[in-house]
């Protein structure tokens, strides 16, 4: 409708338009074109004489003339196929960034810390809640604790599959506990199993005591 009305003069607009919907940059140049043939045609029509009533002759004006027609004739007839391609075109899909098995890694060992560290704040406040949701007891489920164990009541098997440790030194901690009858801390784990400072920090990082 534009190119029509214009008569040829606006036929980069809807040339534009579609280059943009089909990512089909050539397109811009065929618009410009056009409009540029369009144009230089009523420019020699408007340089063309006139006759007793006005109207343009000569052979400037049937140059611009047929050159107006054809404008015409050519854009009308590539548009309508352009019109189709637009409007019936899917939307593309939005793209999904690739997921990186790195960041998810770090996502879930971050998550579990802050589950390990609401335990042990629930636990401290709350002793009472804590025993009774299993906070640190492997053969309980109900509440995600983060994986932490409670060094009063797990197993030496817990202790491994948890905690990484060796066979030999879960048996110490819980060998540690039964002289003492329990631990008041994590620390005493530490002491009295004769932890080595990586064995440690990783019982540091799943231990906890509910007073």
């Amino acid at each position: 409708m534009t190119t029509l009305l214009s008569m040829g003069v606006l036929t980069i607009v809807p040339f534009f338009h579609a280059a943009s919907h089909l990512g089909r940059p050539a397109l811009q140049k065929a618009g410009v074109a056009l409009s540029s043939v369009a144009f230089i045609s009523f420019v020699l029509v408007g340089l063309a004489p006139e006759d007793a009533e006005g109207t343009p002759t000569g052979v400037l004006s049937t140059i611009g003339a047929s050159l107006i027609l054809a404008v015409l004739g050519i854009a009308c007839a590539w548009l309508i196929g352009l019109r189709r391609e637009v409007y019936s075109r899917a939307p593309d899909a939005p793209s999904v960034p690739a997921a990186d098995p790195n960041r998810e890694a770090v996502a879930q060992v971050e998550a579990q810390r802050r589950k390990r560290a609401e335990a042990r704040l629930l636990a401290q406040r709350d002793p009472a809640m804590a025993r009774e949701l299993g906070v640190g007891d492997p053969g309980r489920s109900g509440y995600d604790d983060g994986g932490l164990v409670d060094l009063n009541v797990v197993s030496a098997a817990d202790l491994v599959t948890r905690c990484g440790l060796s066979a030999e030194v879960a048996g110490r901690i819980v060998e540690a506990r039964a002289r003492l009858g329990r631990f008041l801390q994590v620390e005493d784990a530490v002491l009295f199993g004769d932890l080595e400072e990586r064995e440690a920090a990783a019982l540091r990082e799943r231990g906890l005591v509910i007073e």
